[in-house]
């Protein structure tokens, strides 16, 4: 009886007392290798996946990000080799702003040109709350180092312009920045629909 009562109370301890958990994730910095057989659900990504501009690379339960720091002529290669995965979309997406992502333990930030996501795992089952689309997405961040008319887009590439966030997601702190913001935001939707046919 006694025997019993120890078992139940070690279970009730068990699962009443607060436990820290932790989610599924895991990061890396550079632009080692990363393994093909962990991209068996994107054909032909690991062009881009394993580039030579990669500076950071996260994931988390399925959701996966990519973050390169190079030139426009090797964001443009980096394109090539999207646009030749076997992707059911190739969606790009630029934003106005030069983009930068803390890493998972907040011990700063990278700073990147373009990024790379793909939707997997669990997350594949709520894309909505992270791209809007299962299929892989490139987003370039314009700066002086990749300005938007240089950018060489290849055949078979979905244009979008990042829809415009508030101010206060921006780091447009100033009436100024926030005019400049503007105009690019508009500059980027025309060089988009420039591109529609």
């Amino acid at each position: 009886m006694i025997r019993l009562f120890a078992v139940i109370f070690a279970a009730f301890l068990l699962f009443a007392l607060p436990q820290d958990t932790f989610g599924m994730g895991t990061e890396d910095f550079g632009n080692a290798p990363l393994n093909e057989g962990n991209y068996g659900s994107f054909p032909g990504v690991m062009g881009i996946v394993n580039h030579t501009t990669r500076v950071y690379h996260w994931w988390c339960n399925g959701n996966e990000m990519f973050f390169f720091r190079g030139d426009v002529d090797q964001l443009n290669d980096a394109l090539e080799q999207f646009s030749a995965s076997e992707a059911e979309e190739h969606l790009v997406v630029i934003r106005p702003a030069t983009g930068d992502t803390k890493t998972f333990k907040d011990e700063g930030t990278v700073a990147y040109n373009w990024s790379f996501q793909l939707v997997g795992g669990i997350s594949r089952g709520h894309p909505e709350k992270l791209t809007g689309s299962k299929s892989p997405v490139l987003t370039i961040e314009l700066s002086d180092e990749i300005p938007l008319d240089k950018l060489k887009l290849p055949r078979g590439v979905t244009l979008k312009p990042a829809t415009e966030k508030t101010i206060a997601e921006t780091s447009a702190a100033t009436a100024d920045a926030a005019k400049v913001y503007a105009a690019r935001v508009k500059e980027i939707e025309a060089f988009c629909n420039s591109r529609v046919k």
